[in-house]
């Protein structure tokens, strides 16, 4: 299952010698990512015990009011120049500057600062080949979005959004038991059954026999 954000890679574990070797097996495209700041991020993630966060508005629960109050002039100053409506989906960096200030306002209960903020990611995201509606972070967004709908008491709205997350998880849940099933149709062939230990050269003999 890939990690929030997307990221997924293969680990094998080796004995050599004595020793345990890691072996990593890694798309081309995400490991180019991974190799820029992949480490730097991962070693300030242990430094500050949020190492595989889920919820990335969670550590902003510690910040006090005030803080965040200033966080907000700081995130605007930042964002001068960049609305909502001239924000493009390649400006990376405007793009996790609003998605943090909507985390900002949702701590600050401005919930409907966050609502067009979050629509806007979201219709972004969605719209991105790399990530797309389906993505964790598109749902990410979602969720947040069907947040600040109900803290403005927009239930009808907050229902929809909602609905459209269950769907989703339906589809993931049908997918993974499709591929469990598939996988155990496998294994319990009469071949794999009957001779689960003979290489492949047996088993070519055994065929043309």
């Amino acid at each position: 299952q890939a990690l929030p954000g997307g990221y997924r890679d293969c680990k094998i574990n080796l004995l050599v010698m004595g020793h345990v070797c890691e072996v990593q097996v890694h798309l081309l495209p995400l490991w180019s990512v991974c190799t820029v700041q992949g480490y730097g991020h991962y070693q300030k993630s242990v430094e500050y015990s949020i190492d595989n966060i889920k919820d990335p508005y969670r550590s902003l629960k510690s910040i006090s009011d005030k803080t965040l109050s200033q966080l907000v002039d700081v995130g605007t100053d930042a964002l001068r120049g960049t609305t909502l409506d001239t924000l493009d989906l390649r400006d990376e960096k405007q793009l996790l500057n609003y998605f943090a200030l909507a985390g900002i306002y949702l701590r600050l209960n401005q919930a409907a600062k966050a609502e067009a903020i979050l629509v806007r990611l979201a219709t972004l995201r969605s719209r991105t080949p790399a990530v797309g509606p389906l993505h964790s972070e598109t749902l990410y967004l979602k969720k947040n979005l069907e947040a600040s709908l109900r803290a403005q008491e927009l239930i009808e709205e907050a229902d929809v959004i909602a609905e459209q997350l269950a769907e989703v998880e339906r589809r993931h849940k049908a997918e993974a038991d499709d591929a469990t099933a598939t996988l155990w149709e496998f294994l319990l062939t009469d071949d794999v059954l009957a001779k689960p230990n003979m290489d492949e050269e047996e088993y070519e003999l055994d065929e043309k026999e």
